[in-house]
């Protein structure tokens, strides 16, 4: 990812408390620019804290959040909190917005899911996709001068990185008002998508997920933003895949077979012999369902495109 600063104006004056305080419902635009609504509820707070400070700086802090409420914990470093009085919520943020170990601080957002309400927070950014350079939003937007940071995902896709206090909600909506904007949204994260996954049998061994040493790559938090998505399709050129095997066969598709035929072992996409393609399937894609072991992006699909054959061995 290329990490460059530019300054950034939009017409919106940011100040302590200023993120959506007193609203009752805020919303984002749709691809096709149709409205999509979420309602406030500004007494439930999600306080995110930063991952390189120390434990004692930490358990300090969960102890001060503690004096105001009872606190939960979603997952390493995120925590939600209730403050009911309105006060004393003013109080707390104004503390955790000058706090330097407090990364992220946001209201709890209801919205529509199948019926049913389902609870959001944001982070301190705005996903942006545009239409020709960045540079032409960043600086033709004016009024207000703020510096942020900008991340690019790829050669039209944007994080912008706004100060903890930002009303994320406005500037999505100021971009996502310009022609040469496709979409801009806040980056949010989703409890519907908060889940239980020590049930599966060889979670606690896969440290690469989840690691009390954090040597990881941070995947419960990343959960919290998607854990995939069934329409993607991950191909995994390899010596095949085990099309009935029972943690991986609501995942996988048919595949494709490229070897020649009548090859030594006289098997297609599935065989006894696809050991490697069918291990790093699981790592990508395993599903979440109490059984073996569970995938980074678990509700995606895998292709399997068998490009050799032959018997690979990782362990003797």
């Amino acid at each position: 990812m290329e990490y460059f600063y530019k300054s950034f104006f939009v017409g919106v004056l940011l100040s302590c408390l200023s993120f959506c305080n007193g609203q009752d419902s805020v919303f984002v635009y749709n691809l096709d620019k149709s409205k999509i609504y979420y309602s406030v509820d500004s007494t439930t707070l999600y306080v995110e804290l930063d991952n390189n400070s120390s434990d004692e700086e930490k358990n300090e802090f969960v102890a001060e959040m503690s004096s105001y409420s009872e606190v939960g914990i979603i997952v390493d470093n995120i925590y939600r909190i209730s403050i009911h009085d309105r006060s004393l919520r003013e109080e707390f943020l104004n503390g955790a917005f000058i706090n330097p170990i407090v990364d992220n601080v946001s209201y709890c957002y209801l919205g529509d899911k199948n019926e049913e309400r389902e609870k959001a927070w944001t982070y301190h950014s705005v996903l942006l996709k545009v239409r020709g350079p960045i540079d032409n939003i960043l600086n033709q937007v004016e009024q207000y001068p703020l510096q942020i940071d900008t991340i690019s995902i790829s050669d039209s896709v944007y994080e912008i990185v706004l100060p903890k206090d930002a009303d994320v909600f406005s500037v999505a909506q100021t971009l996502a008002e310009r022609e040469d904007v496709v979409y801009a949204s806040p980056l949010f994260y989703k409890s519907s998508l908060q889940c239980t996954y020590g049930d599966n049998p060889e979670f606690a061994n896969q440290w690469y997920l989840d690691s009390p040493t954090n040597a990881d790559i941070n995947v419960l938090k990343a959960w919290l933003f998607t854990t995939g998505d069934s329409s993607i399709v991950i191909g995994i050129i390899d010596d095949g895949v085990n099309l009935v095997h029972p943690d991986l066969h609501n995942n996988v598709l048919p595949g494709v077979d490229f070897t020649p035929s009548g090859c030594p072992t006289g098997q297609s996409i599935s065989s006894r012999y696809e050991m490697h393609g069918t291990k790093c399937t699981g790592i990508m894609a395993a599903e979440n369902n109490s059984i073996g072991m569970v995938g980074v992006a678990h509700t995606s699909r895998v292709m399997p495109i068998k490009a050799f054959y032959g018997i690979t061995r990782d362990f003797p």
